[in-house]
């Protein structure tokens, strides 16, 4: 029993099926029926052992024996017949395991070999099917002409391919430039404002920097923002009390639009007041020259103050002004409220005109909601700086609304042409 499991453990090693191999599966069985005799056996002497075992005497033991170990004897001897032919079997049997083993072993081998010839085929293939198809292809060189030696100096004409080559890339850049230019859409002259954008022009403001300033331009200043007063405050048979200064976007000069307007309105003995109207990015303190931390417009859209506690003098005779104040998002908000209306109303009781300095119209909706609170809006635009497209969609944005648009103001032109010689304060 020992050898058949030892051939059993063997076997089921070499063999690539483990236990479920058939002759494993055969010594198992002889193992068993091998275990069975023995079992029967044992069953069989167990009474006579322990009869012997309890009897008294060795002679009367062995007189009464005697037959019986005859019988064994002969037992013994058929289960030594038995276990010689069970042992020739088991080695007829592990041969023949051992020779099934070694041609599972090569049969392994042989279908490896057999998948690696065939990825062999397969690449081969591939490469007689390019190799077909380069062929059947055509050509993809053609000679054009054969290559030679020029026989005369062709300097002239390299300095000519020179040349046109600098000219054509002189012609490029201007182009290029030409061409962004125009992507652009920048305003360009104050006379695009009616030509392109279809709005009235009020006025032009040159562009005045530190390096020019002095009585002269003073002088000017106060000539062209007077001319552009009365063409507001007679623009209609009333006039207008609350004018809002807006511009599409940002630094296109509104706020000094405003101030220089407010001054104006002042100066011909008008009570006039600058108002706060863009909370997220003021500047009427600074261009007036105010503490910004004093209560403002803020303040009052909050209702922790009244119109009349906000309002501010100033250096200018007849000109006052509301500057931010503390804002937060509840003063923004609060530009959507009734009350509001209450608030413009009060400052239009108190003064003859009032300036509203508003945020750009494309970027907030404040800037409409205020607009629909005064009598005329005026847009600010830059040259160079405004876009004509976003003036018209700054224009449309606002009549949709129902605000009244006047015209345009064009910042930073020439000192030349028509009312050229309007400065404005720094932004």
């Amino acid at each position: 029993i020992g050898e058949l499991t030892s051939a059993i453990t063997s076997q089921a090693d070499r063999s690539a099926r483990g236990l479920n191999d058939r002759a494993v599966r055969r010594l198992i069985s002889q193992r068993q029926q091998l275990a069975q005799q023995l079992e029967s056996l044992k069953e069989k002497l167990r009474p006579r052992v322990a009869k012997m075992m309890t009897s008294g005497g060795v002679s009367a033991t062995i007189g009464k024996v005697g037959p019986s170990l005859t019988a064994l004897k002969v037992q013994r001897a058929v289960l030594v017949k038995t276990i010689e032919d069970t042992q020739a079997e088991l080695e007829e049997v592990t041969r023949e395991v051992t020779t099934l083993g070694q041609a599972n072993a090569d049969i392994e081998v042989r279908k490896g070999e057999i998948e690696q010839l065939q990825r062999v085929t397969d690449q081969i293939g591939l490469q007689l099917e390019s190799t077909a198809l380069d062929l059947t292809a055509p050509p993809r060189v053609t000679l054009l002409e054969e290559a030679s030696v020029p026989e005369s100096d062709d300097f002239i004409k390299r300095i000519f391919l020179t040349g046109l080559a600098g000219l054509a890339g002189l012609v490029l850049a201007g182009g290029s430039v030409i061409l962004v230019e125009y992507m652009r859409n920048r305003l360009s002259s104050a006379e695009e404002i009616p030509q392109r954008a279809g709005v009235r022009l009020i006025g032009t403001l040159p562009w005045v920097g530190k390096t020019r300033k002095g009585r002269a331009n003073e002088y000017r200043l106060a000539e062209s923002v007077d001319s552009i007063r009365t063409l507001l405050l007679n623009s209609g048979r009333e006039s207008p009390k609350v004018i809002m200064v807006t511009s599409p976007g940002d630094r296109e000069g509104k706020s000094s639009v405003a101030a220089n307007l407010a001054a104006s309105i002042a100066r011909s003995d008008k009570r006039t007041l600058l108002l706060e109207g863009s909370l997220r990015n003021p500047s009427v303190h600074a261009a007036l020259q105010l503490d910004p931390s004093t209560p403002g417009m803020a303040e009052v859209l909050r209702g922790e103050t009244t119109t009349n506690e906000v309002i501010q003098p100033t250096a200018i005779d007849g000109l006052f002004a509301v500057t931010a104040g503390n804002v937060d998002y509840a003063a923004v908000n609060a530009f959507s409220r009734p009350d509001f209306a209450r608030v413009m109303q009060g400052f239009r009781d108190s003064f003859d005109h009032v300036v509203v300095d508003a945020g750009p119209v494309l970027a907030y909706a404040d800037t409409l909601l205020i607009g629909q609170r005064s009598d005329i809006a005026i847009i600010s635009t830059m040259r160079d700086v405004s876009s004509v497209a976003a003036i018209i969609a700054a224009v449309d944005r606002l009549r949709s609304a129902g605000v009244r648009v006047l015209g345009c103001v064009v910042s930073g032109t020439p000192d030349s042409g028509p009312q050229s010689n309007v400065p404005r304060l720094p932004a």
